[in-house]
Formats: C-alpha cells, sequence, structure tokens
C-alpha cells in the first residue's frame, strides 16, 4: 500500500469537515498544499470524487518531486524526517477530515448496508495481521459459513492493470456452470486467493451496478446456506 493508502484506509471524507480544514474543491476534486519542515519541501493533496487520495511532495530548492520519499531502499535520518512529516500531515487530515467506515469505497458500504437489511448480517473481521484485517467476512447466521468477503487488494493483482492502487473487491460463490459467465462481464475476475471453479471476485469501484452485483450476492447466499 502507499503512504496515503494506509493512512485513509476505512476513512471517509467529510466534504465540510475538508472545507474547514483548507482544501479546495473544483468539479468534484479536493486539493490541498501546504509546507513542511521549515518550507524545505511542499506537500500538494488531491482527493478525488471516489476518495481517492493521491499525495506528492515536492523539494522547494528545485520544485521537483521528492522520489526518494516512496523508495523503500532509502532509509537515512533524513529521508524519514521527510516522510515523518508527510505522514504527520496525513494523520491530521484523517483525524479532522474523516469519519471511520467499515470499508473504504462507497460501494462496498451501501452493498454492506443492504446485507444488513435483508440478512441481518454484519461483516465479522477475523484477522490481525496488517496485510487482512481490513478484510470483511460475510457468514450465514445459521451455518456461519461464507458468503462473502470484501477485502482490500491492489488492482492490478486482480484486473492486470497497471498502477498498485488499492480497491475494495467482493469474493462471491458461483456454480462452476456460472463461472464463464460471470466472467463475461465488466468488473467481474477470478476469484483472489479462493478456489477459481466455485468463487469469483468483483471490484466494488461501481463498474457492477448495485442491482446487478446483488444478485450475484444472492446466488451465493443460496449457494451456502446448505438444506
Amino acid at each position: 500500500m502507499t503512504i496515503e493508502e494506509t493512512v485513509f484506509q476505512c476513512k471517509a471524507f467529510r466534504p465540510d469537515r475538508l472545507r474547514a480544514f483548507g482544501f479546495r474543491e473544483e468539479n468534484g476534486t479536493w486539493t490541498y498544499e501546504t509546507d513542511i519542515l521549515d518550507g524545505a519541501f511542499r506537500v500538494s493533496l488531491r482527493v478525488d470524487r471516489h476518495s481517492q487520495v493521491t499525495g506528492r511532495v515536492l523539494d522547494t530548492m528545485n520544485d521537483e518531486e521528492y522520489l526518494a520519499l516512496r523508495n523503500e531502499r532509502f532509509d537515512g535520518a533524513y529521508v524519514n524526517s521527510v516522510r515523518f512529516a508527510y505522514e504527520e500531515v496525513l494523520r491530521k487530515i484523517a483525524a479532522e477530515c474523516c469519519g471511520d467506515v467499515l470499508f473504504s469505497s462507497e460501494q462496498a458500504r451501501r452493498i454492506t448496508g443492504a446485507i444488513q437489511d435483508r440478512y441481518g448480517v454484519s461483516p465479522e473481521f477475523p484477522w490481525t495481521q496488517d496485510a487482512v484485517k481490513s478484510a470483511g467476512v460475510f457468514r450465514h447466521r445459521e451455518n456461519r459459513k461464507w458468503f462473502g468477503i470484501i477485502m482490500p487488494v491492489r488492482r492490478d493483482r486482480i484486473s492486470g492493470a497497471t498502477g498498485t492502487q488499492t480497491v475494495d473487491v467482493m469474493n462471491l460463490k458461483v456454480r462452476p456452470d456460472q463461472t464463464e459467465k460471470a466472467l463475461g462481464t465488466d468488473g467481474i475476475y477470478p476469484a483472489y486467493h479462493m478456489n477459481k471453479k466455485n468463487w469469483i471476485s468483483v471490484i466494488l469501484d461501481d463498474t457492477l451496478a448495485d442491482g446487478t452485483l446483488w444478485e450475484w450476492i444472492e446466488n451465493s447466499f443460496f449457494l451456502t446456506a446448505g438444506r
């Protein structure tokens, strides 16, 4: 994960708080700039309409991005002081401009609410390791079997697209004879870290409409319900 994704994981931005903090909004995108380390560096942040945060730290001496910030091979006192100052800005924004949520994406939050309303089931978070602690499991109340799991995954590991952006992904069960149909649908991919004959992964970025996604959720719920 990037520094930004780590800090803002499972955070929802509040527009009124962003504005009060000093962000400027234009066409659904929020931008903010501030200096750190006595003006030696300038932080430039962008929050898009999907709450994806991108940030740049510029060396004010030459107005170029300080690339060492994101290179883990650089671990000296100076670069770490820049990282710390940058993270301090991000964490302050997270504390003052965001609220805690179960999942990062709006679609994941909508679907979670729909599952709670329909089935009376809330996600469980059974793992403590950093890599999977944000993964929420949806279980049947009777037999405790999973019928879905939402987890943050790098987009390129699901779709093969370039870049390292983290997205919420939902794994759902299908019959083997349904797999081909599912994989022919935009937004649906072979299951991440599960049996690809019996499970699919859906990227929760609104590529797949809620109504269509809900059909696959109901299908998964039925297949895992038992007798």
